[in-house]
């Protein structure tokens, strides 16, 4: 029996091509985001919240933890990342939001776009995929990827 040749549509396409640019804009707005935050941390002392302080220390020091400084003075650090996200010439959609935030949340989101859109076209249940651990899913799409990344026009990246 002959191999079939495989050829991706252009939903399929769009999608690996929406993989890609969304975990390229990850690699691109991290560093920066990272360098304002640990700044800002820096700037002043952080405190970390009461209930958390035994295991983490008193100061908030990572941009990594900054989800365990105290609720009070949490606004304030915001509104300052916000400030400096504007500053670096970053954009978000929502306007209190964290540019890696919706940079990691678009990965998620065309992940799961990709994962849906190949239902049909391989010998396995795609929605066990969806509801597996996120290590499963991450395997299939770098899977699905590589198969899909020589039929992704890097121009429509570009002028997308």
């Amino acid at each position: 029996m002959k191999p079939q040749k495989f050829e991706p549509d252009a939903l399929l396409k769009s999608c690996a091509l929406n993989v890609f640019v969304a975990m390229a804009r990850v690699q691109l707005v991290q560093p920066i985001v990272y360098e304002y935050r640990r700044k800002i941390l820096e700037s002043k002392p952080w405190p970390v919240h009461a209930d958390f302080a035994a295991e983490y220390g008193e100061r908030v020091l990572d941009p990594e933890s900054d989800y365990l400084m105290d609720p009070a003075l949490f606004e304030e650090y915001a509104a300052l990342c916000r400030e400096a996200r504007d500053a670096a010439g970053l954009q978000t959609v929502m306007p209190l939001a964290c540019p890696l935030s919706e940079a990691k949340s678009n990965v998620v989101l065309s992940k799961t776009a990709l994962i849906s859109a190949m239902r049909g076209r391989v010998p396995v249940d795609v929605d066990k995929i969806l509801e597996a651990p996120v290590r499963m899913q991450d395997q299939f799409v770098e899977l699905t990827l590589k198969l899909l990344a020589p039929y992704v026009n890097s121009e429509e990246a570009l002028t997308s």
